[in-house]
């Protein structure tokens, strides 16, 4: 199986990541009870950054992490583009983003008022 220092090195972060995440779930849980949506993807997403930088700081600096031995592991060194790669992909995206976001935000709009749940009706007997 696989090997991993989560608790070796990083023993702080982990455990504050995993107590993290298991009061945001709790609470994600409980708005939903309360029909609080917002507030339940709100928790939900707060989960998912924890969960993202339990495995960034759990893993740094590898990316994979191999079954063979540790010297075999794929570090971000070795998995990373060129420089040129990188600046060119990064203007890329700065310039693509907003064309995107913006038409997400226009699609938002358009359906706004198309979805809606419909009201349910109990009938007396």
């Amino acid at each position: 199986f696989f090997r991993t220092d989560f608790f070796e090195l990083h023993l702080s972060s982990t455990l504050a990541s995993l107590i993290g995440m298991v009061i945001l779930t709790v609470l994600a849980h409980g708005s939903v009870a309360r029909e609080k949506e917002m507030f339940a993807f709100i928790f939900s997403g707060l989960t998912l950054i924890l969960l993202v930088i339990l495995l960034f700081s759990g893993l740094f600096p590898r990316v994979m992490i191999s079954s063979l031995g540790s010297g075999y592991d794929i570090l971000i060194k070795n998995a990373s583009s060129s420089s040129y790669t990188l600046k060119v992909m990064s203007w890329l995206s700065l310039t693509i983003l907003p064309f995107v976001l913006a038409y997400t935000a226009w699609s938002y709009y358009v359906f706004r008022k198309r979805i809606a749940a419909p009201e349910i009706t109990v009938m007396e007997k």
